[in-house]
């Protein structure tokens, strides 16, 4: 086993040696720069805003624990195991820890195949586990409850109705103007817009009613909904709304996109529809809301009975 390994280690010197040759000695970033510069110059790279702040906070994270200014050569197990134990001892949720170590850890895998450690740092370090999302979510029942439930900011709840009945983000329904409002023959209607979290063209079909609530055409360049308040603000409202209306949850605005979501599959509407209409990639991200209905079959064991 030894003698192969040597050989392997042998073989991958030659290719390192012919490597220097052909860029003249240079190696690049990866022996020069500092492990948080690389980070920041990956994130650069990324297409989304999310990753590019995802990949600039792991640099902070990085220098934070006191590893991010060595170069990646220099790494050891021991500062890999540092830094997991740094997240999972801090004021981190469970998918926040996950994230980081698995952006890292993938970090430490492109290093390792380029030739840049000299172990697989990766292999050496457990990931993360992701745990389970809590998605909130209102069920038809709540829905009804809290629109019959009166709240001060107009705007506020006309903008998380529409989130409920269409599945739209906040940054959507934001930036969602009129030229982006397709009445089609029918009484159908379509919205096409760019989702701001992934720069896609996405066609949404919606509903009568969630027509109804965009109200009359106006200007192609107006928004539809002028004057929404910031994403605070709103959180804040349906935060003391939800509770006037009784209903026990953690709702924040995102729960609106969660609700249809679910409400939508508890229907009948095949996932695939419903992947569709949210902008998923892969039905494997809109999965984790038929687990949710999975989850409250719990509350009806027993609803068959012989006896009854």
């Amino acid at each position: 086993e030894n003698a192969k390994l040597y050989a392997l280690a042998d073989l991958r010197l030659s290719e390192r040696k012919i490597e220097l040759a052909q860029n003249n000695g240079d190696i690049g970033s990866w022996n020069t720069e500092s492990v948080s510069d690389i980070c920041r110059k990956t994130g650069e790279a990324k297409k989304t805003k999310k990753t590019q702040d995802a990949w600039a906070m792991l640099a902070v994270h990085l220098d934070k624990v006191g590893i991010g200014q060595k170069q990646i050569s220099s790494l050891s197990v021991q500062d890999c195991q540092q830094f997991r134990a740094w997240l999972t001892n801090g004021n981190f949720s469970q998918s926040t820890q996950s994230k980081y170590f698995g952006l890292f850890r993938s970090m430490l895998k492109d290093a390792n195949m380029a030739g840049h450690t000299a172990i697989g740092l990766h292999d050496r370090v457990n990931a993360i586990a992701r745990g389970r999302a809590t998605k909130e979510y209102l069920t038809q029942e709540e829905l009804a409850k809290l629109f019959a439930t009166p709240v001060r900011s107009t705007r506020t709840r006309t903008v998380f109705l529409f989130s409920c009945l269409t599945g739209m983000r906040y940054s959507d329904i934001r930036g969602l103007k009129w030229e982006h409002v397709h009445d089609l023959d029918g009484g159908l209607c379509q919205l096409r817009y760019k989702m701001k979290k992934t720069g896609f063209d996405h066609v949404l079909p919606i509903s009568a009613e969630a027509r109804e609530i965009l109200g009359n055409r106006e200007k192609p360049a107006k928004p539809v909904f002028p004057d929404i308040p910031s994403s605070q603000s709103v959180n804040y409202t349906i935060d003391n709304w939800h509770k006037r209306a009784g209903i026990a949850k953690n709702i924040s605005f995102h729960s609106g996109r969660h609700t249809f979501a679910t409400l939508a599959l508890s229907n009948g509407v095949p996932i695939k529809v419903v992947s569709d209409w949210l902008g998923h990639s892969s039905v494997v991200q809109t999965e984790v809301y038929a687990r949710l209905l999975a989850d409250e079959r719990d509350r009806y064991v027993g609803a068959v009975s012989l006896k009854k």
